[in-house]
């Protein structure tokens, strides 16, 4: 059931439920209390310093088996989190349950949700920050009251040396390995370049591969391009990129496509293709071009003079 009731001036929500069956290998039983406080329970349960935003506490028997299972959403005293880089005010999350068949731990930093915005970590005076992180091992999966964990993730969200970072990234062993991952690093110069944010989706199991890649790259006002990479366990690619080039005050632009790929998802390949186009402007002259061109020996150009 669910109820309501005030402690310490705050209005707490009390969650709770119990499961009894009887299964193929006996009787099982299984239930849990979660307590949560949105607004954050200052010095809860007496503990001076801690801010509670959410308990679970779960116990069954199954098979024979006990097990139990605990997680907490609290920010802790400065003393406890500032020797391991943790932002004072940061929301910590610690679960973990000790099932014999399901076991699973969690670890998370999050920003209260008073300030979503906050720094939650900062090593090395702001060399490495992050705005949020978890990790979570579950290797058959498990439940922690109303949340659901599977396989093994790993998030984080932040920056090294002022260039933004994220990544999130599961993989599971059961019943296949399957792993997808996603990530990005932002803009950062290196020398007279500045490489713009770049993006990187990833899939394998035990019978594909897919890789996308998007970035692009700035040198002043001389060059200015990015493009798409697409690459599949089955052969297909796909390469498509833009840019502007500026030479002696005048400007041109250039589109490049290579591919096999029929499709969005390159789920039918073709005849491998290659495409280029542009508007070129050089020395006081100006045109534009195209270009297609197959492994059939499959010709086409044009040339437009204004």
């Amino acid at each position: 059931g669910d109820v309501s009731l005030r402690l310490s001036k705050d209005v707490l929500a009390l969650s709770s439920a119990l499961v009894v069956a009887s299964g193929p290998l006996g009787f099982e039983i299984d239930g849990y209390l979660e307590l949560v406080d949105q607004s954050g329970w200052p010095n809860a349960f007496g503990m001076t310093g801690v801010t509670l935003y959410d308990l679970t506490i779960e116990a069954g028997m199954a098979d024979g088996l006990p097990s139990f299972g605990i997680e907490a959403a609290a920010s802790l005293p400065s003393s406890l989190t500032s020797p391991l880089g943790i932002v004072d005010g940061s929301v910590v999350t610690l679960g973990i349950d000790l099932s014999a068949t399901n076991p699973c731990f969690l670890f998370a930093i999050n920003a209260p949700p008073s300030n979503p915005r906050q720094i939650v970590l900062d090593l090395g005076n702001g060399a490495l920050t992050a705005t949020s992180a978890q990790i979570v091992v579950a290797p058959d999966g498990c439940q922690i009251g109303q949340n659901n964990y599977s396989g093994f993730q790993l998030e984080f969200t932040g920056s090294i040396r002022q260039v933004a970072v994220g990544f999130s990234t599961s993989f599971t062993l059961d019943p296949v390995f399957n792993l997808t991952g996603s990530g990005y690093v932002g803009s950062f110069p290196l020398g007279d370049v500045t490489f713009s944010e770049t993006t990187v989706n990833l899939a394998i199991s035990d019978t594909s591969f897919s890789l996308r890649v998007v970035g692009g790259i700035n040198a002043g006002t001389a060059l200015q391009a990015k493009g798409v990479l697409f690459l599949t366990s089955e052969g297909g690619y796909s390469f498509s990129g833009n840019g502007t080039i500026r030479i002696d005050g005048e400007t041109s632009d250039v589109s490049v496509v290579m591919t096999n790929c029929g499709d969005a998802s390159c789920s039918t390949l073709i005849l491998p293709t290659f495409w280029a186009s542009g508007d070129v402007a050089l020395r006081g002259f100006s045109f534009s071009a195209s270009i297609k061109v197959d492994v059939t020996g499959e010709f086409d150009a044009k040339l437009t003079i204004p």
